[in-house]
């Protein structure tokens, strides 16, 4: 190799070098400024502001720490008696279909409290997807749409603190258990039948960005249990993880709330998905 050529390299070698070291020592200095920024809000008592810098500081010094505290003190001491029925908010997905504002708080149906810890059903269908793609099945373990949740859905979803009190969970399906665990899932048709027991309490309405996204809506006549008509918004068709009676199929909520049993194709895209999931509601000792 020539010497001028090597001198070259060398030199492009030393930039890329000293690029990486400005960007360590520029990245350390931020991330110290932003770790006093915090202690000072915590210390003046906005509570708010401190937990926005310490989590977004997770894992540096001793901000998880702090963000948790936070957390615990505020968040969860303020929903850790909620019993089914209740409706809670924890994390946030974009839903109105104007992204210049940020995400919206997810409302979240509770399903079932278990000791400290609680089984919650998103209030509204948050997206729309297949249950797998072309050339898929219905096999939940290996199903596109539960890759989504249990990584894009909770990554981008739920912030450090929250991701910590979201329970893995091992899933059965006809009392049989699955071999891996999920964070966020879907609900199956024994799980309906036991916590949603009649159509006017499956029929679910789609968010705005859900609908943009392809759900399919319908206007639903529904009915309470005493025969009554209920007013009610336009409402989807929303995926269980349940194999369907038909060979290769999902089993679906019509936007009316009743159960398609016979299921429906994996690759139907204009479907909609409401996570599930169960929060730990301990308070820290």
């Amino acid at each position: 190799m020539k010497t001028s050529v090597k001198i070259a390299i060398a030199s492009i070698i030393a930039v890329i070098a000293a690029a990486l070291i400005i960007s360590i020592v520029f990245s350390g200095n931020k991330k110290d400024a932003d770790y006093e920024k915090a202690l000072a809000l915590y210390r003046e008592g906005d509570i708010n502001g401190a937990y926005e810098y310490f989590s977004s500081l997770y894992g540096y010094k001793d901000s998880a720490d702090y963000a948790e505290k936070i957390f615990a003190d505020t968040k969860i001491a303020s929903v850790r008696f909620v019993e089914a029925g209740d409706i809670l908010t924890f994390g946030r997905y974009e839903q109105d279909n104007d992204d210049k504002n940020g995400a919206e708080e997810i409302e979240w149906i509770v399903l079932e409290k278990r000791g400290e810890s609680a089984l919650v059903l998103s209030r509204y269908a948050l997206d729309s997807m297949a249950f797998d793609p072309p050339g898929g099945g219905n096999d939940w373990e290996q199903s596109s749409v539960r890759r989504w949740l249990n990584r894009s859905f909770l990554l981008f979803s739920f912030d450090p603190c929250e991701q910590a009190r979201i329970e893995e969970t091992v899933l059965y399906e006809n009392g049989e258990p699955y071999k891996e665990a999920d964070c966020i899932f879907l609900l199956s048709v024994e799980d309906v039948n036991k916590y949603m027991k009649e159509n006017a309490d499956r029929a679910c309405e789609a968010t705005k960005y859900a609908i943009a996204m392809g759900a399919h809506t319908d206007e639903s006549h529904l009915y309470d249990r005493y025969n009554h008509e209920i007013e009610a918004p336009p409402r989807c068709h929303w995926w269980l993880r349940t194999p369907g009676k038909t060979e290769g199929t999902v089993i679906s909520i019509y936007s009316s709330g009743k159960i398609n049993s016979d299921g429906n194709q994996p690759d139907d895209d204009y479907r909609s998905v409401r996570p599930a999931m169960w929060i730990d509601l301990r308070m820290p000792e």
